[in-house]
């Protein structure tokens, strides 16, 4: 209640709201604001405004929605996503996770409000390596997917993609990170595996051909010592045709064992095929050719 100058008396004052749905299908959203005004001589007198709110009223809904759309999409993406706030007085922390990337990087307790670089930390040569804002910061501007593996809360290890997109929050108008995180651990190892077995003597599991034939342009690309060793074994062809080829092979692996155990560290064992091995060696001391050969 409240005094109405104009009347000297007590007015009542309130609002509807409602849906008015005209004959062609088109819905308006009103809402009506009023007071209700008594004279001295008790007559009743309401004043009312009807204001047309159909744009703010679909405007907050169409927000509503997308809003409802993005938590779903958020919640439910095959994708692990990450918010990272870019607002001066909350830079870098997380703003929210979802499952997926949760069960990526084995986190089993809410980490709103933490730093992303307690989170998203690589495994590099130099060790443990956090992620920085300024890091996916990077990967948004040129629009790239960098490939991390990342260390997960219990120790073990992921090789992730990571993309980063800089949003701007049209409610707060706070930017924020779109950060995706795909776990990409089983084609890396398969594609490590396809290159270790391009690279490998599938009977010995000594370096190929083509392993001892770059090794060595390498080396002579250089100005150091290089010795190259070549063995092969008599009469294996004889040890094959009266025993077996089982046999032949069981004698090449005892071969490629021998030689790994009589060269010194740093030094290649490579087979070349049949029953023809060589030794690489880099800038050999003196005599210890000799003493290899022999």
């Amino acid at each position: 209640m409240f005094a109405d100058p104009r009347a000297g008396e007590a007015a009542e004052v309130g609002t509807m709201s409602y849906r008015l749905f005209h004959t062609s299908g088109e819905v308006r959203y009103l809402t009506n604001w009023y007071r209700q005004f008594t004279s001295a001589s008790g007559t009743i007198r309401i004043v009312g405004v009807t204001i047309d709110d159909s744009v703010r009223e679909l405007a907050l809904r169409s927000m509503t929605e997308r809003r409802y759309q993005f938590e779903r999409s958020f919640d439910g993406s095959p994708y692990g996503t990450l918010l990272v706030s870019l607002a001066p007085h909350a830079r870098g922390q997380v703003m929210r996770i979802n499952r997926c990337l949760a069960d990526v990087l084995a986190i089993h307790h809410v980490i709103e409000g933490d730093q992303m670089s307690d989170v998203l930390i690589a495994d590099t040569d130099e060790g443990p390596t956090p992620l920085h804002v300024s890091d996916l910061l990077k990967l948004a501007r040129h629009g790239e997917r960098s490939v991390f593996r990342l260390r997960r809360s219990d120790g073990t290890l992921v090789w992730t993609w990571v993309t980063a997109i800089a949003v701007e929050d049209v409610e707060s108008d706070d930017p924020f990170l779109l950060v995706h995180v795909l776990d990409i651990t089983s084609q890396q190892l398969q594609q490590e595996a396809l290159e270790t077995l391009a690279r490998t003597d599938t009977l010995t599991g000594l370096p190929n051909r083509s392993v001892v034939t770059s090794l060595l342009d390498e080396l002579c690309a250089g100005t150091g010592q290089v010795t190259v060793l070549m063995l092969d074994l008599d009469r294996f062809k004889s040890i094959n045709d009266g025993h077996g080829h089982h046999v032949g092979d069981e004698l090449l692996v005892s071969v490629a064992q021998r030689l790994r155990a009589l060269v010194p560290t740093g030094a290649l064992v490579g087979r070349l095929g049949g029953d023809e091995f060589t030794v690489v060696l880099a800038n050999t001391p003196d005599g210890l050719t000799e003493q290899l050969a022999w």
